[in-house]
């Protein structure tokens, strides 16, 4: 776990987006089951005995015109506030 938490955090620190993978072979549920719920607590099939599979960081540069956008408004005395679902280790790089 702490390799995987190295490896994340390099990742995010270079301003990548991180997608963490894992699967587990669901045996016995019919073709035409249907997954429900969206937290561990309300879901109807297991969230625990995972195999961890890997990580992918995913670049999301700025758009063009963003740095000259920001230094035109600092030049006006502006405030600029970034809002962000990011990590804040991702956000800050």
């Amino acid at each position: 776990r702490g390799e995987i938490n190295t490896h994340l955090h390099k990742l995010m620190s270079g301003g990548r987006r991180v997608l963490c993978f894992a699967e587990m072979r669901l045996d016995g549920y019919a073709d035409d089951f249907v997954f429900e719920g969206s937290s561990p607590e309300k879901c109807n099939f297991p969230m625990e005995g995972f195999t961890w599979v890997g990580l992918i960081g995913l670049e999301d540069p700025p758009k063009e015109g963003v740095k000259d956008a920001i230094a035109v408004l600092d030049d006006a005395s502006c405030k600029t506030v970034m809002v962000t679902g990011d990590h804040p280790t991702t956000a800050q790089a």
